[in-house]
């Protein structure tokens, strides 16, 4: 095989092609009638096409019905043009021909040999036409595609190797086979092969090719296939453009694909999707509505099922929930909001934006559930700290039919760390070990933050020695753990390790980092790691990591280097920054500087409740009792409440929540006795209460 780097792009002597659908005899020419013209427009999508045809009540004729599903087998779409046959009150022998061809033309054999027996039991002669596109689906290259299809490419290799004479369809079956299957390399290789033996690429093995080129990041590649398809006339056809514009897309070369797009003589609903979702992609919205304004106003297409869910995927990352609903609408008014992808991209989009109830509202009225909806339910469940009824969730999927993915089980997983539920994790883990699914990072790194929430941080050292591949997420997490239970030699030690394996740091990993330095009283070596991130790593600190170094230094007690650490940061200081300089100055009594960190916080948010709390405790601790009502006072005066602590216990497998003066529980009566007893065990035992903490 020839390497990849060198694709011979010459082309072919051209040769008289026979027409791409030779299905139907010559006839005389018909009258240039609306219908006739529609039929003919080869610029109309089918999608289009169809829309009309419905609102003309022509679908019924025939012939109008076989030129419908040519129309969807030459775009691909030939699951529509089986629901047009499906559909069809009259079949004669050209609608059986034409189906068998669009399937045969797709790869699709053993489809092809269905539809042909049930030609037969139709009562109808079969074609010569019908006999082609059937034999060669029996042919060598059924054989390739079959062999293909089980992952069995030697075998496939083998059998186009011992082919005396090899044609475009054989050569295209081992192409799309290898494409299927993510062997992209291969793929290039071998049309690298059926160029140079002077074949003629097809349009079908060119949208191929293109995937594989993507999907390898091959720009050279690819670039000198859209180079190929340009000499070909190849790029004319709609199918190839739009795969040539998702090509681009998809290596991050949204400028090229937008190039492609402007030079087309016409634009059909594939080639906007691309666009749109390009757009959405990148996190461009506006350019992607634009579009799509453009699409329906401008170019009467309407849209489908994938550029609706393109679109909503895009609001679910920007927050715009009002355009989400629009769309929402605008999918309930064409009837795709019943599609699976774009159900999925509904609940996906009102949970992201806080809307569970939406969310729960749309998987509920949903035919069929898929593990995407599933999960992505489960994930705003836990996103919007409704993690019980994340996990009653999780637990209910195992009754279903649905199975959770590796993405439901890191969701149900996170939501057992934040409510420290190591009950329901060991069982989640039980089932993970069941499932196999033990050796996924991602699962994995869930389980050690779940074990190191809940107190046990030796279990989270197992579950990441067990792992065989160990990824930057993994290392992250087991950091992180040790981070929390300040074990700050051993988070040093991990990330030493890590850097041994190969594997860089990122952001996050440094903030655990720095966050066990912190907590282990590592101040130096916070400080040198905090220089080794920008220098050696060149990754530019954000919030969380200044914030870091705030508490890094506060909790040491050098407040002063603390306070011209703050102001000589590059970016402006938030609410967190002098928040947490504003603890360490109650921490250490420090009365002059909390003072200033408070009058910077209550600038920024005069409404934020734990600045008057520290505030007002720093004032106590020093024993300016006056200074600490009036801080009360002022709570009140702006009506400042502090947000109520709460607590909670599991008692088989049902959570009790506590607050101060809470009165709502079923059994507070039992409860506040217990309390009252054991205060006055409390005090027997000599405790003193802490009153420097007051509000």
């Amino acid at each position: 095989m020839v390497p990849i780097t060198t694709l011979n792009m010459t082309v072919a002597p051209t040769v008289a092609s026979p027409p791409l659908n030779p299905i139907l005899p010559p006839r005389r020419e018909s009258p240039k009638t609306p219908v006739n013209i529609l039929l003919r427009n080869p610029c109309l999508h089918a999608e289009v096409l169809h829309a009309h045809l419905i609102k003309s009540g022509l679908l019924s004729c025939t012939s109008v019905s076989n030129t419908l599903i040519q129309r969807y087998s030459e775009s691909r779409s030939i699951s529509h043009a089986q629901k047009v046959f499906d559909d069809m009150p009259q079949r004669n022998l050209v609608s059986w021909t034409t189906l068998i061809s669009g399937n045969a033309r797709l790869g699709k054999f053993r489809v092809t040999l269905e539809t042909f027996v049930s030609l037969l039991d139709d009562g109808f002669l079969p074609n010569e036409f019908a006999f082609g596109s059937t034999l060669r689906s029996c042919s060598e290259s059924g054989l390739i595609s079959m062999y293909s299809k089980n992952d069995e490419f030697d075998t496939a290799i083998e059998i186009l190797e011992r082919m005396e004479e090899k044609d475009v369809f054989s050569w295209t079956t081992m192409i799309v086979g290898f494409s299927k299957r993510n062997k992209s390399f291969e793929a290039i290789s071998v049309f690298a092969r059926m160029l140079e033996e002077g074949m003629m690429a097809g349009e079908f093995a060119l949208t191929s090719i293109l995937k594989a080129c993507a999907s390898v990041l091959g720009f050279r590649e690819g670039s000198q296939v859209h180079g190929y398809a340009i000499k070909t006339s190849l790029a004319n056809d709609s199918s190839v453009r739009a795969s040539i514009m998702d090509f681009y897309v998809k290596i991050g070369d949204t400028f090229s694909a937008r190039l492609v797009y402007d030079r087309s003589p016409y634009y059909d609903l594939v080639m906007c999707t691309v666009m749109i979702g390009a757009y959405a992609q990148n996190g461009n919205t506006e350019l992607a509505i634009e579009m799509f304004h453009q699409m329906i106003r401008e170019f009467k297409i309407l849209p489908n099922e994938f550029t609706l869910a393109t679109l909503l995927a895009s609001t679910a990352q920007t927050g715009d929930v009002i355009l989400g609903t629009n769309l929402h609408a605008l999918a309930l008014k064409t009837g795709y909001a019943a599609f699976i992808h774009v159900e999925g991209a509904l609940i996906d989009m009102y949970a992201k934006n806080g809307k569970i109830e939406d969310a729960y509202t749309v998987f509920n009225n949903m035919e069929t559930k898929d593990g995407v909806s599933c999960s992505s339910l489960l994930a705003g469940f836990s996103s919007n700290g409704l993690d019980q009824e994340a996990i009653e969730f999780f637990c209910n999927l195992h009754k279903s039919s649905v199975k959770p993915d590796p993405f439901a089980v890191a969701s149900a997983m996170t939501s057992c760390a934040k409510l420290g539920d190591q009950l329901q994790g060991r069982q989640i883990h039980a089932q993970i070990i069941r499932n196999g699914h033990e050796s996924d990072t991602c699962i994995a790194s869930t389980l050690i933050d779940m074990y190191a929430k809940s107190g046990t941080i030796e279990d989270s050292s197992k579950v990441f020695d067990n792992l065989l591949t160990k990824d930057r997420i993994a290392w992250t997490a087991i950091i992180d753990g040790y981070a929390q239970h300040g074990l700050g030699r051993k988070a040093l030690e991990s990330f030493s390790k890590m850097i041994e394996e190969g594997i860089n740091p990122n952001a996050v990993t440094f903030v655990s980092l720095l966050n066990a330095c912190s907590h282990s009283g590592l101040i130096e070596d916070g400080i040198f790691l905090f220089e080794v991130m920008k220098s050696v790593y060149m990754i530019e600190p954000v919030i969380h990591h200044y914030t870091c170094m705030v508490d890094l230094l506060g909790r040491a007690g050098r407040l002063e280097e603390a306070l011209e650490f703050i102001k000589t940061m590059p970016i402006e200081p938030n609410h967190l920054i002098w928040r947490t300089f504003l603890g360490a100055c109650r921490n250490h009594n420090n009365m002059k500087l909390g003072t200033q960190a408070s009058k910077c916080l209550l600038e920024l948010d005069p409404d934020d409740d734990a600045t008057y709390v520290l505030l007002a405790n720093l004032y106590s601790s020093n024993g300016q009792w006056n200074e600490a009502f009036e801080t009360r006072n002022a709570m009140k005066l702006r009506r400042v409440t502090k947000s109520p602590g709460l607590s909670w216990v599991m008692v088989q497998n049902n959570f009790h929540f506590f607050g101060a003066k809470d009165n709502c529980h079923p059994e507070k009566d039992l409860i506040y006795n217990v309390l009252c007893d054991l205060m006055l065990n409390m005090k027997e035992a000599g405790h003193v209460e802490e009153t420097n903490f007051i509000v």
